[in-house]
């Protein structure tokens, strides 16, 4: 066997003698090749949780430790191209950076001959923005107000916080946006009694970078202070006058009521106040005719509970009137010192007076008439015969409110 072995090893020797033969080379060429620089890179390659502003430096092998420039690039590209250092120093800092991003850098080494060594690329990855904050009210808390005060407070962060995003809302995760700024509090208002609600807080740091803590639940309670009224009128009744008495009876309460704040608009969730006081009725003289509006009371204890009763609705009547004129419209042979007249067939309970408006034209504007007759005395017009006259009746109610009626058209007698 040991003689087989040196078989082996003088067949290899002769085979190497054979190639260096070949390519030319002498025996004394054989000579060990050129060490390869290196260079170690800290932050080491793969590191992550990385502050920012960062600081990268390298140190390099006696090879290339006298170069003259180095050149760093610094990318989330694995083959990095933006320079973000050109020196001589063998580190350098670095402040524009994402939070949780991964980059690549590589050094170029140059000497004063122009000989250029490259060393990377290495990773790194930022730390993300982190930012855990503690609410108030706590997870899963019971009988919340319904306007309370929501707070927290940081209980760490990787960075400075620029604002808040607070959401509030009954689904979860929540999504209705309750509050944006600096501040770490704000004033809720307008929750339901005895409802689940959500809530969340979400940092913003001065990259926009952000963190969310959350969702959190918590319960409002039943309300301290209950009242249950009757509506007059009630509600759903129509055809109602345009001066309408609201009245307001209470027929329970858990605690007594100190005054009232009433609202009316034509919205289903009224917020117009349209009274304040202790009385529980309010006269309204300036509603519409025709429209739809709804109303609610809200009442006050003595420690400035509230409960609000409603929304009832109620719908006043059209200012309607309907009337029958004479002469007929596309009357001919009329005389120009008949009478105008109109006979007034619904509505004139509504009515205070009448603007009559009569001319040439086929849409008349100019007023002949003012007051609450129901005629006109044409000989008082001096109307030319043979002519073509246009008229109309527009009914005024007491408050200038008014229901056009016409035009229609007569011919005078030639």
């Amino acid at each position: 066997m040991a003689r087989m072995q040196r078989i082996h090893w003088v067949l290899m020797a002769l085979a190497a003698l054979l190639i260096m033969a070949a390519t030319g080379c002498d025996i004394e060429e054989m000579t060990d090749p050129e060490p390869t620089p290196t260079a170690t890179p800290t932050p080491l390659s793969g590191s992550v949780e990385q502050s920012i502003p960062l600081t990268l430096s390298w140190s390099l092998t006696d090879e290339v430790a006298w170069t003259d420039s180095f050149l760093v690039c610094v990318d989330t590209l694995r083959h990095p191209e933006i320079p973000v250092y050109a020196g001589t120093d063998t580190s350098c800092t670095v402040g524009d950076l994402l939070d949780g991003q991964q980059y690549y850098w590589t050094v170029t080494a140059a000497d004063s001959t122009g000989k250029v060594w490259n060393f990377g690329p290495w990773s790194f990855e930022v730390r993300p923005f982190r930012c855990r904050v503690n609410p108030l009210p706590e997870n899963l808390t019971l009988n919340v107000e319904t306007d309370p005060t929501m707070s927290w407070s940081v209980r760490s962060a990787s960075d400075t916080v620029r604002y808040w995003l607070a959401y509030v809302d009954t689904v979860n995760p929540p999504q209705q946006l309750a509050y944006a700024g600096p501040d770490s509090s704000f004033q809720m208002t307008g929750l339901e009694y005895e409802t689940e609600y959500f809530w969340r807080v979400t940092a913003v740091d001065a990259a926009d970078n952000t963190d969310t803590s959350g969702p959190w639940r918590f319960f409002t309670g039943p309300p301290v202070f209950m009242v249950e009224m009757d509506p007059t009128p009630a509600t759903g009744e129509v055809d109602l006058e345009r001066v309408v008495d609201l009245a307001w009876q209470v027929t329970d309460t858990t605690a007594p009521v100190s005054n009232y704040v009433v609202f009316l608009d034509d919205q289903p969730q009224p917020t117009t106040m349209v009274y304040a006081g202790t009385d529980s009725t309010v006269t309204l003289t300036n509603l519409r005719y025709g429209l739809t509006y709804y109303w609610a009371v809200t009442a006050f204890d003595e420690d400035g509970h509230t409960f609000q009763c409603g929304p009832w609705e109620l719908t006043l009547r059209d200012f309607d009137v309907t009337l029958t004129p004479s002469p007929a419209d596309g009357s001919t042979m009329v005389s120009t010192t008949g009478m105008l007249s109109w006979d007034v067939t619904s509505g004139m309970d509504l009515v205070a007076n009448y603007l009559i408006c009569l001319d040439t034209h086929d849409q008349p504007t100019t007023p002949v008439y003012t007051g609450p007759s129901t005629s006109v005395d044409l000989s008082s017009l001096g109307l030319s015969p043979g002519t073509t006259y246009y008229w109309r009746v527009t009914a005024l109610d007491a408050d200038g409110y008014t229901c056009p009626l016409g035009p229609w058209s007569f011919t005078t007698a030639p």
